[in-house]
């Protein structure tokens, strides 16, 4: 490998993966001009974060009160942080930022753009910015794929008896697919995944009554009696807020098909690692499937709204008192998590603090380092919120791949960590 820019992109689709945005963005970051600036991308991504969710609850709320929006929005967050066991990768993680975050933007976007333009199929542009919105998605992370599958097929069928030209529009959302599909396939069969794929083969599981059973379990870990109270709160929360949804004729058809979009995709992602690698998704790619599980859960207790909406309209308390109690509730809820304290933890008594400055002092020796070979001394006491992965001692080490990355950024052959 050269190391010129191009070169870079060529070796990681032929060698990794085929997430070529999510490699092209991750270059650009570590450009040794930019990558002292990359935390205030990982900021800029979690803002962006929060502003697409509050568009999306905006975009649907009858009433378009900013302040009930924000709330609401809020919520959300920490109803999802409070269920997620490690939410590091997900958000404070730069390249869980870029794969999995950045992804999840992209495809909320995409719905957006999709919904909007089948609301007003005269506006090419909308579906132009959902092409392009979903392709970058896919090749971001390619699980964005299934998502917008989903997403845009129940949407079509919500919008269908609307559609003033149903053959044109079928034709036209089909030729927009097919070329999300073929970035999903650009990525999907690069060279780097039919390497991975061999490497995975010697571990292979392949039982598939096991699989089932161990993907079943996992989705009931979800459910503690704490979390079901979680739950509840939050359909409360829910089915307050004043959505503008279907007819009720609608409702309990479409609450139930969401219900099961929602148990069928986060069950049948943990089949494929449980099938595969006898193991459950990797805790970076959790929160992705655990997120969209929750969005899928949500939109399901939304559309049983008009069967409790006379109970709610009755209600004394009004929808921004809930709101402004469920919040500092849920915050509460969201600062128990052990994996959150840690995160506060760390924060506070400075191992985050004296981990940067280890890694920092570890990267200025490199660059001074003579050799095309360096030897660095380990990181002690490193965060625990972190999914922090020791340098190998040598070429024949399981991280090695690591270290070559690393010697690569610096212009190096190896970068190996001298032994505890």
């Amino acid at each position: 490998m050269s190391g010129s820019f191009v070169d870079t992109q060529w070796y990681f689709y032929e060698l990794v993966n085929g997430r070529i945005f999510a490699t092209l963005i991750s270059t650009l970051l570590m450009s040794k001009s930019v990558l002292k600036f990359y935390p205030f991308f990982v900021v800029f991504l979690n803002v962006s974060f929060f502003a697409c969710l509050f568009i999306v609850f905006r975009f649907f709320a009858s009433k378009k009160r900013v302040l009930d929006t924000l709330f609401i929005t809020v919520a959300f967050l920490l109803f999802f942080l409070s269920f997620s066991e490690f939410p590091t990768p997900f958000f404070y993680w730069l390249t869980g930022n870029i794969v999995y975050q950045l992804s999840t933007i992209l495809i909320l976007a995409s719905a957006l753009f999709y919904l909007m333009y089948l609301k007003n199929t005269e506006k090419k542009i909308l579906l132009i910015l959902f092409v392009a919105a979903g392709s970058a998605s896919v090749l971001l992370f390619e699980y964005s794929f299934v998502i917008i599958l989903i997403l845009s097929f129940i949407i079509y069928l919500l919008r269908y008896d609307g559609l003033t030209n149903k053959r044109k529009t079928l034709v036209t959302v089909l030729f927009a697919f097919i070329l999300i599909a073929l970035a999903f396939a650009f990525n999907l069969f690069a060279p780097g995944n039919t390497i991975k794929s061999v490497q995975y083969s010697a571990k292979e599981n392949h039982n598939f009554l096991v699989s089932i059973t161990q993907s079943f379990s996992f989705f009931l870990h979800l459910f503690s009696p704490r979390k079901i109270v979680y739950l509840l709160i939050w359909c409360v929360v829910l089915i307050s807020f004043p959505f503008n949804i279907a007819p009720v004729k609608k409702s309990k058809i479409i609450s139930l098909l969401f219900f099961g979009v929602a148990f069928f995709y986060f069950v049948a992602m943990n089949f494929i690692y449980f099938y595969k690698l006898g193991k459950p998704t990797p805790l970076r790619v959790d929160n992705f499937n655990l997120f969209w599980f929750f969005i899928f859960l949500s939109i399901s207790i939304v559309f049983i709204q008009p069967f409790v909406e006379p109970i709610v309209a009755q209600s004394t308390n009004p929808l921004s008192r809930l709101l402004y109690s469920v919040v500092p509730l849920f915050a509460i809820i969201y600062l128990s998590s052990f994996t959150n304290r840690q995160i506060a933890s760390d924060f506070f008594t400075g191992k985050s603090y004296g981990y940067k400055k280890q890694m920092t002092k570890r990267n200025e020796q490199i660059k001074s380092s003579s050799g095309t070979i360096c030897f660095v001394p380990p990181i002690y006491n490193p965060p625990k919120s972190l999914e922090y992965v020791e340098l190998p001692y040598d070429s024949l080490s399981e991280n090695e791949f690591y270290s070559r990355q690393l010697a690569a950024l610096h212009g190096k052959k190896w970068v190996f960590q001298l032994k505890k």
